[in-house]
């Protein structure tokens, strides 16, 4: 079974993770933006620098796994729409309890309906503005709540953005972490090179270390180490990266919480990696203008993919219409071809019913006028019924 560990390439990370699966209660939120349909390039519009999936809902499972595994008498209630959100061990099959949401029933009534068991953990596998509450209640009563958010926010961003969702700022009292999780492209560990680090580099180094002094010097190398560039080679493709590597932010909830920032930012977790080589430098100093056009391109494609669904949309909605349209039309043909073998049948007047058939016809084919001819011989016919043909003359005959 995976674990945390196996994500995490720094130390910090394990301490921190220690403090959050010993919480008993309060609310705990994974936040990432998982898969979407590929990016394609449209308008001008490139797609997002390496975009990657966040990895969210495995970083879920395996912190659940973490957590039921640091409370071993706690017995869980996963509440989901799909049986398969959690893939757990063995172990903890018999302390699990599934509510599957299918209509009528909702988040909100499944999680309000649930019984408060001490100790106890309560798994929600989306957390979205309809359950925000219910959950949030849930926490404050004493459950200790897990859920993830589909979110491009991390650290404090996601609890304002769960304040925007309807959440109140006394609500929020009961929010105990966010661990937000991002994929990022790490460097080819065969083509890396020395960085070239210009003046401006520089400046924005020393700004992330005024921020973050106590984390940011911790993983250079011995001797000042450098940092490193992408170079190329047939292992990477010639890209200078190779694989992807999790990058973290860790925000701990708790009083004035629209002013406390990350314990472990997102920023600094990637400056980090930075210092091991795991990341390329540029990668790193462009972390926040990547997350902006990452999020500006989503937004684009996602505006295109609704207009093309829209326009998809029309078409089908044209093409029924007409298919409406011609259904009719061939039901009233039928039932008009009925109605005339019912008269061949029932019909002993041959003149009545030539006119009948004339006015049929000339209904169906929307036409303006009509004539109807009875071969007498080979030789000669007869206007048997006619009508808006003024020469048509009922009677008249004709050589065939």
């Amino acid at each position: 079974m995976l674990r945390f560990s196996d994500f995490s390439h720094l130390p910090e990370v394990d301490e921190l993770v220690r403090q959050l699966v010993g919480e008993r209660s309060g609310l705990i939120v994974v936040a990432g933006l998982d898969s979407r349909p590929a990016l394609e390039p449209a308008g001008g519009l490139l797609p997002a620098p390496h975009f990657l999936p966040s990895g969210r809902a495995t970083i879920f499972r395996v912190l659940v796994s973490e957590l039921l595994d640091a409370q071993p008498r706690a017995r869980a209630v996963v509440v989901a729409e799909d049986r398969d959100v959690l893939h757990v061990a063995r172990r903890f099959k018999q302390r699990l309890e599934f509510v599957q949401i299918k209509p009528p029933l909702t988040y909100d009534d499944a999680i309000r309906g649930l019984p408060i068991r001490h100790p106890g953990v309560l798994i929600v596998d989306r957390l979205t503005a309809g359950n925000l509450p219910a959950a949030l209640a849930a926490a404050r009563s004493g459950a200790l709540v897990v859920t993830q958010i589909d979110t491009v926010y991390h650290g404090p961003s996601v609890a304002r953005y769960l304040v925007e969702l309807g959440a109140s700022p006394a609500d929020l009292d009961a929010l105990r972490w966010v661990l937000s999780v991002q994929r990022q492209p790490a460097l080819c560990p065969h083509c890396g090179e020395p960085a070239s680090v210009s003046a401006q580099n520089m400046r924005q180094l020393e700004s992330i270390g005024a921020r973050f002094p106590s984390l940011t010097a911790a993983h250079a190398p011995d001797g000042g180490g450098a940092f490193y560039a992408p170079g190329r080679c047939p292992a990477c493709q010639d890209s200078g990266r190779k694989g992807d590597v999790a990058v973290f932010d860790f925000f701990r909830g708790g009083p004035g919480l629209g002013e406390q920032q990350s314990v472990l930012p997102m920023e600094a977790y990637v400056w980090m990696l930075a210092q091991r080589g795991q990341l390329a430098l540029r990668d790193a100093l462009d972390f926040h203008a990547d997350q902006l056009h990452r999020t500006f391109a989503l937004l684009m494609g996602s505006e295109r993919r609704l207009g093309e669904a829209g326009a998809a949309l029309e078409r089908k909605s044209a093409e029924l219409e007409t298919a409406n349209r011609l259904l009719g039309q061939r039901t009233r043909e039928i039932v008009s071809l009925e109605a005339i073998a019912q008269a061949l049948i029932t019909w002993t007047d041959l003149s009545e019913l030539g006119a009948r058939v004339v006015r049929t016809a000339i209904e169906l084919c929307r036409a303006d006028r009509g004539a109807l001819y009875y071969v007498r011989s080979a030789e000669w016919a007869q206007v048997l019924a006619a009508h808006g043909w003024r020469e048509a003359e009922v009677g008249l005959g004709l050589a065939r």
